[in-house]
Parts: structure tokens; C-alpha cells; sequence
């Protein structure tokens, strides 16, 4: 009798540890892929920030160009039509006095 009861407690203290091995295994397990989550989201969020960034230095270059286009199709304007830029701005600017003396009087 005696002999079972403690072949029954070795038993019971063998499936607790197994048991408890387990537990430990898959909480290690269930850790792991967490951090492995956490790491994806954060390489993600690392991609997803450098292509906002290389958008954004898409866009600026392209408004640089575009600007620069526009100048020198502005210069070519004025050589063709004999007009140089800075007399076409005072000629501008001019204009703009006189539309505002017309609208104040």
C-alpha cells in the first residue's frame, strides 16, 4: 500500500514537472513570436517610413525641375520676343500699380 502511494507520488511529481515544462515550453513560445510581431512591425514601420521619404525627394525633385523648365521656358519666351526677364517684371509690376489705382479711385 505504502509502495503504491509513493509510486503514485512520484508519478503525480513527474506529470506536475512535465506539465509545468510544457506550460513553460509554449509561454516561451507564445513570448517568442511576440517579439518576432513586435520585430515585423517595426522593420515595417522602418520600410514604410523610408519610401515616405523617398516619395517626398521624388516630389521635391520633380518640383525643382518643373520650375526649372519653367524658367527657361520663360527666358526663351523673352529672347523671342526681344523682351528681357527684367523688363518684362518691371513691366509686370507696373501693371499691377496701375490695376490697383484703378480699383482705389
Amino acid at each position: 500500500d505504502q509502495r503504491q502511494r509513493r509510486e503514485s507520488k512520484t508519478r503525480n511529481r513527474k506529470e506536475t514537472r512535465l506539465a509545468e515544462e510544457f506550460r513553460q515550453a509554449e509561454k516561451d513560445r507564445l513570448t517568442q513570436e511576440a517579439l518576432n510581431d513586435q520585430f515585423a512591425t517595426e522593420e515595417d514601420a522602418k520600410i514604410v517610413e523610408h519610401l515616405r521619404l523617398a516619395n517626398e525627394a521624388q516630389i521635391a525633385e520633380q518640383k525643382r525641375l518643373l520650375a526649372k523648365a519653367q524658367l527657361e521656358k520663360e527666358r526663351r519666351l523673352a529672347r523671342l520676343s526681344g523682351i528681357n526677364i527684367g523688363q518684362r517684371l518691371v513691366e509686370e509690376q507696373w501693371l499691377a500699380e496701375e490695376q490697383r489705382r484703378i480699383e482705389n479711385a
